[in-house]
C-alpha cells in the first residue's frame, strides 16, 4: 500500500481591519471572501436560533437593531479549531445565507462565538476540568458562547506505523484532516450544529446532510459538557485522501480516536529475514514457508529464540522512534490456519480444543513473552494482538503481562448464530478482565466479503443498541472494517449501508441514546413527505435481517428460498415505490431514494429473472470412452451442450463456453471448449499441480468443476480447477475425510488434457467414478453440478476478470452449492 511521508501546507495571513483582528484561515468552501470582510458596515446581521424558546443568554437582538457577529479564534489556533470555525461558519452561511467573520480576541461591543480553548476561554475562567479525550465543552458567559475541547497541539497528523493506518488512509489534505487525534472542539462544534440548529449528516457528500434555513437565530444560556463514552471510534471504510466527503463525514458523524490502536496482521514484517535466517520460518511440507499459506504471505516458527529477539527489537526501535504511540503489534498473518511443523511448535497445539483456540497457547505464549521483555525497557508501552480466528480463545497455559493489549474480532450483523453471539458475548466479557487494554474489531464489510449480500438492505440497531450498552466500560472502543474494496477504496454503497455507520457513530458517544427514536429522526429529515414508507422500509429490512429462526446465511445457502424470498422482496419494492411516489421528483429526498432503489432493485430484478432459473440436464453413457488429447472427435457430438451464461446476471458473456459430459461405469468425462480472441493475453502462471503457493491457479484463465454426487446433499462438493495449461487443483469439501482446513487433501485421480488455437482452448478430462465416492457413499443417479469460468481480459491499464457459469451463481462466488444445476445419469 503507498504511504505518503510529507504533506505541504499553506497557511493563510492575518489581516488587519481597523481595529479587529479577522482571520480567514484557508479558503476551503468559499465564503471568504475580501470583499465581505472589509464591507463591514453591510454585514447582514446573524440571529443563532438554539431552541423555539428564548432563554435569558445571547439573544443577538438589541432594540432591533443590526448586531454583528464574530467568530472568534485564539491568536495561535490549534489545527483543529481552526478546522471547526471553518465548519461552523460553512453551516451557519447554510442556513441563513450571511457569512461571518472571524476575529483574534474577543470583541468587547459584538456578540461572539468563541471556538477553542486558549486565552480567551482561559480568561472567561473556564477550564478542562472533567473534559476527556475528544470531549468538549459548550457555555454561555455575557455576550459569548465558548465552544472547546481537548484537541491535538500540532499540524502533524497522527499516524501508524503498520498498513492500514499510513498518511493514505487517516488524513485528507484538502481539508486538513486526520482521523485520529484529540478533536474535542470539533465534536463540540458538530454538536451544536446537530442539537441546536438542526443540522445533520446521515451520508456522505452533499445529499447526505440535512441543513434547515433560518433567518432569525438565538443562542439560549448553554452549560454542557460531553465525553464519549468510548475512547476508541474508528472505521475504515474508505481512504482519506481520496474519498474528500468520507473523510470530513467520518468526524461529523463521531468517529476519532485521540491516537491509532495498530493492531492487525504483522509476521509479515520479518520477511526481510528470508535470506539471512530461513529458520526463523516454518516448516510445511519439508519446506519454509516464505510465501506458501496466509495467502502467499508466508508462516513464522515461533518456537526459534532468535525470532522472538528480532520481534523485541523491532519493537524497541519503534518505541524509541515513535515515543508518542502506545501499542506494538505482533500478529499471525491472515488466513494463519496451521502452525509450523516442527516438533516444537507443534506440541505447543491444542488440537483437542474447538478450532477458535487450538492455536491460543501457541500464539499468545510467543506475544507475551515480547510484552515481558518490553515491559522491562519500556514499561509504559503495550505489545498488541487480535483474539482472532484459531487463536481467539484466552490461553490456559500462558498468565498475561500486564502490557497486553487485545482487539477482539466480532461480526455484530451475525448475531442470528446462537453459538457465534454467546461465544463471543462471553470471550468480550473473558478478555476485558485480562487485559486493561480491550478492544472490538467489528466487521461491517457483509457486502465485500460476502456478494450475495451485495443490495440488500441490511441494518441491527436493535442489536447494535444492546451491544454498545452491554460493552461500556468493558471496551475501550471500536475499530469497524468496512471492507473498502474496489477503486481507491470507496465507501461501499453509501446510500445503503450509511444508516449503520450513522447509528454506530451516535451510539459510540452515547450508547443510551435510543435507536428507535434516532430512526424515527432519520426518517422524519431525511425522507421528508416519504419518511412514513421510508420507516415501513428499513423496520421490514430489520426484521428480515434480525429473524432468529434462518441460520444459514452464506453464500451457498440460497437466501431467496429462505429469508429474502419473492413475497418479502416485493414489499420492501413497495414500501420504495410509494416512498418516490410521495416526493416532489427533483428534490434532495428523490435522489435518496432513488440511490437505494439503484442498488435494491437490481438485486431484486436479479433474483426474479427468468435466464437466472437453475438448470436442469443429463448425461448420456457412452459404450467408447473418448481418448483424453484435448481434442474434439466426434464422439462428443453425442454429448448434450451445457452453454455458460454470464454468472452473476444470467446475461450473455463476451466469450462463450460450452461443456459436454458423458460416462460410462468408470469414469465421468468432460470436455470443455472456450471461446478466446485474446489467446496472447491469456493467465497461465500456476506450473504445479495442487500448489497453494502464489502464483494461485485460480487466478489463471481456468476451468472450475464442482460435483456433489448426491444431489440431497449438495454442500458435500468435489471441486476442480484446470487452468489453460493443464495444471489442476482438486478439493472436497464438508467430507469427514477431508478436514474443513485441509479439503485439497482430496486426490480426484483425474487425467486431462489442453489444447488451443486462435480461436480458444480446450480441456478434456476423465475422473475415476471410484474417487468421487465421498466418505463411502456411492455415487447416485442424481447430481448437483456447476461448471464455471475465469477470463481474464486484458484492458488498457488493468485486467478484470469475467465469470462465466452453466448455472448462474449470482454472486462473484463460485462454491454455491444452492445454485448448482441438476443433471441426471442415464
Amino acid at each position: 500500500m503507498r504511504s505518503f511521508t510529507q504533506i505541504n501546507r499553506s497557511h493563510d495571513r492575518t489581516i488587519h481591519v481597523d481595529e479587529a483582528v479577522v482571520m480567514p484561515l484557508r479558503k476551503v468552501t468559499g465564503f471568504f471572501q475580501k470583499k465581505r470582510i472589509f464591507a463591514m458596515s453591510k454585514m447582514i446581521p446573524v440571529f443563532l436560533l438554539l431552541c423555539t424558546s428564548v432563554f435569558a443568554g445571547i439573544d443577538f437582538i438589541v432594540d432591533g437593531k443590526e448586531t454583528i457577529s464574530y467568530i472568534v479564534l485564539d491568536q495561535v489556533p490549534t489545527p483543529t479549531a481552526q478546522y471547526a470555525a471553518r465548519e461552523l461558519a460553512e453551516y451557519i452561511e447554510k442556513i441563513t445565507g450571511v457569512n461571518l467573520l472571524f476575529e483574534v480576541g474577543v470583541g468587547k461591543s459584538f456578540k461572539n462565538i468563541i471556538i477553542g480553548y486558549g486565552e480567551n476561554a482561559r480568561s472567561a475562567g473556564l477550564t478542562l476540568d472533567g473534559i476527556k479525550h475528544d470531549g468538549f465543552r459548550l457555555v454561555t458567559r455575557g455576550n459569548n458562547l465558548y465552544i472547546y475541547g481537548r484537541d491535538r497541539a500540532t499540524n502533524r497528523p497522527v499516524l501508524g506505523g503498520v498498513k492500514h493506518i499510513q498518511l493514505i488512509h487517516i488524513y485528507n489534505s484538502k481539508y486538513d484532516i486526520g482521523a485520529f487525534g484529540d478533536s474535542g472542539t470539533l465534536y463540540g462544534v458538530y454538536y451544536f450544529l446537530r442539537e441546536y440548529l438542526g443540522v445533520d449528516w446521515f451520508m456522505p457528500g452533499e445529499t447526505g446532510e440535512v441543513c434547515p434555513k433560518s433567518k432569525d437565530l438565538i443562542i439560549p444560556d448553554i452549560d454542557v459538557t460531553v465525553n464519549p463514552d468510548f475512547e476508541y471510534r474508528t472505521v475504515m471504510a474508505g481512504l482519506f485522501n481520496f474519498n474528500h466527503e468520507f473523510a470530513r463525514w467520518y468526524r461529523r458523524v463521531g468517529y476519532g480516536a485521540p491516537f491509532p490502536v495498530e493492531i492487525n496482521h504483522s509476521f509479515y514484517i520479518m520477511n526481510k529475514y528470508q535470506q539471512t535466517h530461513p529458520e526463523w520460518f516454518a516448516l510445511k511440507d519439508g519446506k519454509r514457508d516464505f510465501n506458501i499459506t496466509c495467502e502467499g504471505r508466508g508462516n513464522l516458527c515461533l518456537s526459534q529464540p532468535g525470532l522472538l529477539e528480532a520481534f523485541i527489537k523491532e519493537a524497541r526501535n519503534y518505541f524509541d522512534q515513535n515515543p508518542d504511540k502506545e501499542i506494538f503489534c505482533i500478529m499471525p498473518n491472515d488466513w494463519f490456519n496451521q502452525i509450523c511443523e516442527c516438533p516444537d511448535c507443534q506440541k505447543q497445539a491444542d488440537y483437542d480444543k474447538p478450532d477458535y483456540g487450538k492455536f491460543s497457547n501457541y500464539v499468545w505464549n510467543f506475544v507475551n513473552n515480547a510484552a515481558k521483555e518490553i515491559r522491562k525497557s519500556h514499561p509504559d508501552k503495550f505489545i498488541g494482538c487480535c483474539a482472532y480466528n484459531s487463536y481467539m480463545m484466552i490461553p490456559d497455559r500462558v498468565e498475561l503481562e500486564p502490557n497486553i493489549a487485545v482487539m477482539m474480532t466480532t461480526a455484530l450483523y451475525y448475531r442470528f448464530d446462537d453459538f457465534y453471539r454467546m461465544r463471543n458475548d462471553e470471550l468480550a466479557y473473558q478478555w476485558s478482565h485480562k487485559t486493561k487494554r480491550f478492544y472490538t474489531w467489528q466487521y461491517y464489510c457483509w457486502d465485500n466479503t460476502n456478494p450475495h449480500l451485495k443490495g440488500l438492505p441490511i441494518i441491527f440497531s436493535k442489536w447494535l443498541e444492546n451491544d454498545l450498552r452491554k460493552l461500556k466500560g468493558v471496551s475501550r472502543g471500536e475499530f469497524i472494517d468496512g471492507g473498502s474494496l474496489g477503486s481507491r477504496y470507496q465507501f461501499s454503497s453509501p446510500a445503503l449501508n450509511s444508516i449503520n455507520y450513522y447509528l454506530t457513530g451516535r451510539l459510540l458517544w452515547n450508547c443510551n441514546l435510543n435507536v428507535d427514536e434516532l430512526m424515527n429522526d432519520y426518517c422524519t429529515k431525511f425522507f421528508g413527505p416519504a419518511a412514513s414508507e421510508m420507516r415501513k422500509f428499513w423496520s421490514k429490512a430489520e426484521n428480515l435481517w434480525t429473524n432468529m429462526d434462518v441460520k444459514k446465511r452464506g453464500p451457498a445457502d440460497n437466501l431467496n428460498s429462505t429469508l429474502y424470498t419473492k413475497t418479502e422482496l416485493d414489499e420492501l419494492r413497495g414500501y420504495l415505490l410509494n416512498a418516490s411516489a410521495a416526493v416532489p421528483a427533483e428534490s434532495a429526498y428523490a435522489k435518496r431514494i432513488a440511490g437505494i432503489q439503484t442498488l435494491f432493485f437490481a438485486y431484486a430484478d436479479k433474483v426474479s429473472n427468468i435466464n437466472n432459473k437453475i438448470p436442469v440436464g443429463e448425461v448420456k453413457r457412452t459404450s467408447n470412452p473418448p481418448r483424453i488429447d484435448g481434442d474434439h472427435e466426434t464422439l462428443w457430438n453425442t454429448a448434450n451442450v451445457m452453454t455458460f451464461v454470464e454468472s452473476s446476471t444470467g446475461g450473455k458473456p463476451t466469450a462463450e463456453t460450452e461443456a459436454r459430459l458423458l460416462h460410462d461405469d468408470d469414469n465421468l468425462y468432460i470436455f470443455v471448449h472456450c471461446q478466446e480472441t485474446n489467446m496472447k493475453n491469456i493467465n497461465a502462471n500456476c506450473r504445479n499441480n495442487d500448489s497453494n503457493a502464489s502464483p494461485a491457479i485460480w487466478d489463471d484463465d481456468s476451468v472450475e468443476i464442482f460435483l456433489s454426487p448426491d444431489r440431497r446433499v449438495p454442500d458435500k462438493t468435489i471441486q476442480i480447477i484446470i487452468n489453460s495449461e493443464g495444471y489442476y487443483w482438486d478439493a472436497c469439501y464438508n467430507s469427514r475425510e477431508y478436514p474443513q482446513d485441509t479439503p485439497y487433501k482430496y486426490n480426484s485421480g483425474l487425467t486431462v488434457k489442453t489444447s488451443a488455437d486462435k480461436e480458444g482452448w480446450r480441456i478434456e478430462v476423465a475422473i475415476p467414478k471410484k474417487n468421487l465416492a465421498v466418505d463411502g457413499v456411492e455415487p447416485t443417479s442424481e447430481w448437483r453440478v456447476n461448471l464455471c469460468r475465469n477470463r481474464w481480459v486484458s484492458e488498457i491499464d488493468s485486467k478484470s476478470i469475467e465469470r462465466s457459469s452453466w448455472s448462474p451463481t449470482l454472486v462473484p462466488v463460485w462454491r454455491t452449492p444452492s445454485r448448482f444445476g441438476y443433471l441426471k445419469f442415464q
